[in-house]
């Protein structure tokens, strides 16, 4: 289905590497101010006018998402190495699993936490506290997989039509 896989020599890996954690990190850092955003302004006038709690919840934002995007990073990491350029059919898989992998961590988590003995209601639609479920969770994964994958193919195409040129 992938075709040839080849990896290429050690440089153009560690570079595809570099590339997939940039694009990783953009993508969180865009999802944590987009969940940031309805508490940063009373009005349009004053769109990015931060204040220290809104600093501290953006931070906190922003390693919630981190640590547990983290995991499923290093899970897709593998694809990153096999798969050297994102020509032809490999463009589509590469962004659909890339935007599928982490709502898949999702349900495979949710699964797993409620065969341990975990209260199905709170698992799937969280405790109706400050926690999210696994069910308000998806929109964030895939929107992270989403951005991530599309960041990462335009500069994987962009890469190999460079080295293509050259």
């Amino acid at each position: 289905m992938l075709g040839r896989i080849r990896t290429g020599n050690p440089a153009d890996t560690f570079r595809r590497i570099g590339l997939w954690l940039c694009s990783f990190v953009v993508a969180v850092t865009l999802l944590s101010l987009l969940c940031c955003l309805p508490f940063s302004f009373r009005s349009f006038a004053v769109i990015f006018q931060f204040t220290s709690v809104l600093r501290w919840f953006l931070s906190l934002v922003l390693q919630i998402t981190t640590i547990l995007a983290l995991p499923v990073w290093l899970l897709y990491l593998p694809f990153v190495v096999a798969v050297k350029d994102a020509e032809g059919p490999r463009l589509w898989i590469i962004l659909t699993s890339g935007t599928l992998i982490g709502p898949a961590c999702l349900t495979i988590l949710g699964l797993i936490l409620q065969l341990g003995g975990g209260d199905a209601h709170s698992i799937w639609h969280g405790d109706g506290g400050i926690s999210l479920g696994i069910v308000q969770s998806m929109p964030l994964a895939f929107g992270v997989g989403f951005v991530s994958a599309s960041l990462y193919v335009i500069g994987l195409r962009a890469i190999h039509r460079r080295s293509e040129a050259t």
